[in-house]
C-alpha cells in the first residue's frame, strides 16, 4: 500500500514538473444562462459563449446586428447573406405585431420553421424571437431587453437562453 502511495505521489509531482516549453492549458470560463450583452450596429454575437465578433460576421455569429433606423438583427448564415438561419418571431400570427415580454422565461420556445424570416428590421423593446443556431446544433431564445439610440447610435441590450441543445456528431 505504502509502495502504491508512494508511486502515485512520485507521478503526481513528475506530472507537475516540466521543462518549461509549455504553456497551461486554460479553460476558456463558461457564461451562464440567462446572458445579458448590449449590441451596438455592425457586431455579430456567438450565442453558446457569448462572444462579441467586433464586425458583422453573419458566418461566424448567430446573430448580427446592422445599423438601420433603430438597429437591425439578422440571424447567422451557414454559406452567405442568402442562406441565412431561420428566425421566429413570438407572435400571434405570422402578420400580427409582436407579443411584449417582460423577462426571457416569457418569451416562447418555438422553433423556426426553414420558411421564416432571418431578419427583423427594427428591433422593438419588450419582443421576444427564437433562432436557429448557426454556430451550434440548437436554438436560442431572444428577449429585447431595451433599445436606445437612432442608426450609427442604436444599442440594443438582449437577455437570452439557449434550448434544445444537441451535442455535435
Amino acid at each position: 500500500m505504502r509502495l502504491l502511495l508512494a508511486t502515485l505521489v512520485t507521478l503526481l509531482l513528475a506530472a507537475g514538473c516540466g521543462s518549461g516549453e509549455s504553456e497551461p492549458v486554460e479553460e476558456e470560463p463558461g457564461i451562464t444562462f440567462p446572458h445579458t450583452v448590449t449590441l451596438g450596429p455592425e457586431l455579430a454575437l456567438v450565442a453558446p459563449t457569448g462572444e462579441i465578433l467586433d464586425h458583422a460576421d453573419f458566418l461566424d455569429g448567430d446573430l448580427v446586428t446592422y445599423k438601420n433606423q433603430t438597429i437591425k438583427l439578422q440571424s447567422g448564415c451557414e454559406v452567405s447573406q442568402a442562406h441565412c438561419r431561420p428566425l421566429h418571431i413570438c407572435r400571434p400570427t405570422p402578420s400580427s405585431t409582436p407579443d411584449t415580454f417582460t423577462t426571457v422565461k416569457e418569451v416562447c420556445m418555438v422553433e423556426p420553421a426553414e420558411d421564416e424570416p432571418s431578419i427583423i428590421a427594427n428591433a422593438e423593446t419588450g419582443m421576444g424571437f427564437t433562432v436557429r443556431l448557426n454556430t451550434a446544433n440548437g436554438f436560442g431564445r431572444f428577449w429585447v431587453k431595451e433599445v436606445t439610440g437612432l442608426g450609427d447610435s442604436a444599442k440594443v441590450t438582449l437577455v437570452y437562453e439557449l434550448f434544445h441543445m444537441e451535442e455535435e456528431l
